[in-house]
């Protein structure tokens, strides 16, 4: 018998949630992350929402030692650096999404840098790739505008962290996994998006929507390239109050 919280997307739900979004672009997201040597991604995927998605404003927020090495970029503003590169304070961000793409440095500094970021942060954002190993999942967890998007080996690592009493291994069928990150987002507040056995899973309130990858434009490897991330940013931020529902129908949807 299969369980009532698990909804399997065979094909897209939610279609409403794309009726949502405006036929004019607007709203600004800035994209954040990059140290020294390492920012590159974080370039590609605001060109790409520039071009593909409907924010009207994409800025880029780098830390200082990045400047040297880039064109001018009037869309592009700077944080403070620690001495090997990476953020240790972020500018004044003005914007209606934040993107926490990662290519950061581990070190302290930074750490609580964006510890002390995301436990004050109001405005709906998401983390993923290596922004999800350093900052520490207490700032978050207990955040409705808080997105992660995490391989599993990352959720593994957050159910460590805060002393989560469900073990989930890589050796498990896929429904002790869904139902651990069923019973994961009761006990917290985020949207939890991760990937198993060929399903992109995405959790929210204790619901689980499971979407074969087969059934979507990615890859087991591009699935962490930033894309998704940025589509999760412009469907929640267009749906207000439907993170399970936005979440779920980006995971499926391809640009035209």
């Amino acid at each position: 018998m299969e369980a009532k919280y698990w909804i399997k997307q065979e094909k897209a739900l939610f279609p409403e949630t794309e009726w949502n979004l405006p036929e004019q672009k607007m709203g600004k997201i800035e994209v954040v992350g990059g140290s020294k040597g390492a920012f590159s991604n974080e370039i590609r995927i605001a060109e790409y929402i520039a071009r593909e998605l409907r924010f009207s404003d994409v800025e880029m927020c780098f830390p200082e030692s990045v400047r040297a090495n880039l064109p001018n970029l009037p869309n592009a503003i700077f944080g403070e650096a620690t001495s090997n590169g990476s953020f240790s304070s972020f500018p004044k961000m003005k914007a209606d999404y934040i993107l926490f793409l990662g290519e950061l440095t581990k070190n302290a500094e930074t750490k609580k840098t964006l510890d002390n970021k995301i436990k004050d942060e109001t405005t709906l954002f998401l983390l993923t790739r290596d922004a999800v190993d350093i900052v520490n999942p207490e700032s978050y967890l207990d955040k409705e505008n808080a997105t992660v998007v995490a391989s599993l080996v990352q959720v593994q690592k957050i159910f460590r962290e805060v002393y989560y009493p469900k073990v989930i291994t890589l050796s498990q069928p896929i429904l002790p996994i869904v139902e651990a990150i069923h019973k994961f987002t009761l006990s917290y507040k985020i949207t939890l998006v991760t990937f198993y056995e060929g399903l992109i899973l995405v959790a929210r309130d204790g619901k689980v929507v499971s979407t074969a990858i087969s059934k979507t434009g990615y890859s087991p490897l591009s699935l962490w390239s930033g894309q998704l991330a940025a589509k999760i940013a412009m469907f929640q931020y267009f749906n207000p109050g439907k993170m399970l529902e936005a979440t779920s129908f980006a995971v499926i949807w391809e640009e035209k």
